[in-house]
């Protein structure tokens, strides 16, 4: 199992277990490691993106966390932080953009000790 899935699996289950299982198998393949794929954290790095995207701060500060643990930089998240807000505009970026970046930070500053 990949950790925590979110209650949406649960919700499809009372709707349609079959629509559950083929979530569970496809999300278990989108996060299967390939030659010449994507690494986990840059895998978790798109989720951050997508979520930013659409403004669902609590998926993407999620997935956030979950790349930071998967050897995801500071570099590459100030990058694409930096692409969402070129992206998105100042009010795109500031409804989960400028968390993501507090939230990057703090990881930083807690991992350096200081």
């Amino acid at each position: 199992m990949l950790g925590r899935v979110s209650e949406v699996a649960s919700d499809l289950h009372d709707m349609n277990p079959t629509a559950e299982e083929s979530y569970r198998r496809l999300r278990s393949w989108i996060y299967e490691e390939r030659d010449g794929g994507l690494s986990r954290a840059h895998k978790e790095l798109v989720m951050v993106v997508m979520n930013m995207a659409v403004a669902n701060k609590e998926g993407a500060l999620t997935h956030l966390k979950h790349g930071l643990n998967h050897g995801l930089t500071v570099t590459e998240v100030r990058e694409a932080l930096s692409l969402g807000f070129l992206f998105l505009g100042v009010i795109g970026y500031l409804r989960v953009g400028q968390a993501l970046w507090q939230a990057c930070a703090e990881n930083e500053s807690a991992s350096s000790g200081g």
